[in-house]
């Protein structure tokens, strides 16, 4: 898995042209590459930034920039593009949290789990599910996170629903009627 790091991909005039040599590079080894990871942590450096708990990497708006044009390059669903993985979550527990909890307590609740809600907030899991959730509707795959307890909370929000799995199912059968309604709109 080549990681995107800094070097000219930080610089707005020099980022684009950095990340098609980049995918050029690439497509050459193109059966050998898995995924593509973000350097995040290189890029936050690069800028003098560092990540509280609080924020995710797409509230530092120099880096998702970079990251949005990461994503243009090598994510296209065309054929041409690569698995590109979420960026690190480096956030361990152990410093005071800032912002007012953004997990509802109603779920919690209802499954009598409100001390659980507290352990995620306590365990700064809070903020990286929120950013797993970002990644996700950024079109990024997986996470890496350098702490086991982090797995907890990743793994779960990657796995594929029965209802997303029917649906696929349900486009890729072709005599099911999403399978036509996809081949009218050019989505299948």
């Amino acid at each position: 898995m080549p990681v995107l790091e800094p070097t000219d991909i930080i610089y707005r005039e020099t980022c684009k042209d950095a990340l098609v040599g980049a995918a050029a590079g690439m497509h050459r080894h193109r059966e050998r590459i898995l995924a593509v990871r973000i350097g995040a942590t290189d890029l936050c450096s690069a800028y003098g930034l560092r990540r509280p708990r609080d924020l995710s990497i797409y509230d530092l708006h120099l880096v998702a920039d970079v990251i949005g044009d990461i994503v243009i390059v090598f994510g296209c669903d065309d054929g041409t593009g690569y698995v590109v993985s979420g960026p690190v979550w480096e956030c361990l527990s152990g410093t005071e949290q800032v912002w007012k909890p953004q997990l509802r307590t109603s779920p919690f609740e209802e499954h009598h789990a409100r001390r659980f809600r507290q352990e995620l907030n306590a365990d700064n899991l809070e903020g990286l599910i929120r950013e797993v959730d970002l990644d996700q509707g950024n079109r990024l795959t997986g996470k890496t996170v350098i702490h086991p307890t982090h797995v907890v909370a990743v793994h779960p929000l990657s796995v594929v629903t029965h209802e997303q799995c029917y649906g696929a199912s349900e486009i890729l059968d072709d005599e099911s009627p999403a399978a036509s309604s996809a081949a009218n709109t050019g989505t299948r």
